[in-house]
């Protein structure tokens, strides 16, 4: 038995926070200001919603739509927060203005996500005065609707050109992407066999499409998909790969527009890590996807 095998946890839990807006978010945004929100504390108070929900179930994982969070408060508000709660805080940024101009002239924007993961993860004390590690993840590429938008509007996209693996030895390893960047067919390739959660944090409108491409990709990649959307479009879901129907494969999905909801899902992580490492697919009463051909090798090389 591998020392990964004995640290890591059974099952994680995920609370996803499908915040709502009573309207379309660039009715919140100034696009005169770099799309900045109008009302920033508004947030706060959608985020201390989920974040009740998250406290009571015990989870390790919050996640919150693409562009949920004004920047003013990333490394005050929510990191502590993260250390208060004991737990890893994941979210859309407002659109962050890059210091040099386009050679167009053009302002230049920048989608991020951040990952705020408290020292005091493991701890069951609640302390409020640790410390808390605090990460950006650039959007790779914006959605065709994102840059038309962009540009009308007299600013110009910048593209992010790295992508995060996080490891960790009892929540197993997971990547966050943004939105658009769940479609990127050599990003799946890259994180195939090197992760058992992916978080996808989206602003969307083609629901459908996204949950069908989850339930894909969580068989392509053999890992826990969860996708967090926006309450005005709806269709957060969470998948596991679990082949018999009966066992939930689809762990989550939530249905409609404007609903502000946190849900907490449990997930499979030890034995999602033991289907990947062995191939071996019945554990229990569970029985998992088969590894797809050449799984991982892309990422071996």
């Amino acid at each position: 038995m591998t020392s990964m095998e004995d640290e890591l946890l059974d099952n994680i839990v995920i609370t996803l926070g499908q915040s709502n807006h009573d309207q379309h978010i660039l009715d919140y945004l100034d696009q005169a200001n770099g799309y900045k929100y109008k009302n920033p504390n508004d947030q706060l108070n959608l985020l201390d919603s989920i974040l009740q929900t998250s406290h009571q179930d015990g989870a390790q994982f919050v996640m919150l739509p693409e562009f949920f969070l004004p920047r003013r408060f990333l490394f005050s508000y929510i990191k502590e927060r993260a250390i208060r709660y004991r737990s890893i805080i994941m979210g859309g940024l407002e659109y962050g203005m890059d210091p040099s101009p386009a050679p167009s002239g053009k302002f230049r924007l920048k989608n991020e996500a951040f990952v705020v993961i408290p020292d005091n993860l493991y701890k069951k004390n609640h302390m409020t005065n640790g410390s808390a590690t605090v990460i950006t993840v650039p959007k790779l590429h914006p959605a065709p609707e994102e840059a038309k938008l962009l540009s009308k509007n007299g600013y110009e996209f910048v593209n992010g050109n790295r992508i995060y693996h996080f490891s960790s030895k009892r929540l197993g390893n997971f990547a966050v992407l943004i939105c658009f960047d769940f479609l990127n067919l050599p990003v799946q390739a890259i994180l195939q066999s090197q992760i058992q959660t992916l978080f996808v944090l989206t602003y969307n409108m083609d629901v459908t499409g996204f949950i069908s491409i989850a339930e894909t990709v969580q068989r392509l990649l053999l890992c826990n998909v969860a996708i967090c959307n926006t309450g005005f479009f709806g269709g957060s879901v969470v998948f596991a790969p679990i082949r018999e129907p009966r066992q939930k494969r689809q762990v989550l999905q939530i249905n409609g527009n404007e609903i502000h909801a946190a849900v907490s899902v449990h997930l499979p992580i030890k034995e999602v890590w033991k289907v990947q490492d062995s191939g071996e697919v019945n554990h229990g009463e569970k029985k998992f996807f088969q590894l797809p051909p050449d799984f991982g090798r892309l990422a071996a090389r």
